[in-house]
């Protein structure tokens, strides 16, 4: 069994913002500080595949009418993401699915700069996408530490 590692970041919504929302609902997090519109959530019951169940991706998204998503890292093999837009699943992605040829990662990398609104950073997140099924379990991790700045060039 490899590493397991996820992460939720939500746009456009402020640290404190998030404090006050999670612990209403009795959620322990380690939430970051709000760099760029960017805040990101570290709570133990994200699994690794972003089970709505054990944390509330959608409830969030939806609450604060933003957008938000999921990635994690399973078992040091498997990579995806769950984008939401007002508490709607808008795309998904994950390294090990078949479905995932049909669209291209080109095409999902525009989705997710537009909703973010990060236009520059589509070819970085288009290679993240496209190199995730034959990357490092370090190197991805390292992807996920950094993605939610979409600035950083790895």
């Amino acid at each position: 069994m490899g590493n397991h590692y996820a992460n939720v970041t939500v746009y456009n919504v402020t640290q404190e913002k998030i404090v006050d929302y999670l612990s209403s609902l009795k959620r322990t997090a380690f939430i970051s500080p709000t760099i760029n519109k960017f805040t990101v959530i570290y709570d133990r019951d994200i699994s690794a595949d972003c089970n709505e169940k054990l944390f509330p991706v959608s409830q969030i998204s939806n609450f604060f009418n933003c957008a938000v998503m999921a990635a994690y890292l399973h078992d040091s093999s498997e990579f995806g993401y769950k984008l939401y837009l007002n508490g709607e699943s808008i795309d998904t992605y994950n390294s090990d699915c078949v479905e995932n040829e049909a669209v291209s990662k080109y095409d999902k990398a525009k989705k997710i700069t537009e909703i973010f609104e990060c236009s520059d950073r589509l070819l970085a997140i288009d290679n993240i996408l496209s190199k995730s099924s034959a990357l490092s379990t370090e190197t991805l991790i390292n992807y996920l530490d950094n993605y939610d700045k979409f600035g950083v060039d790895i």
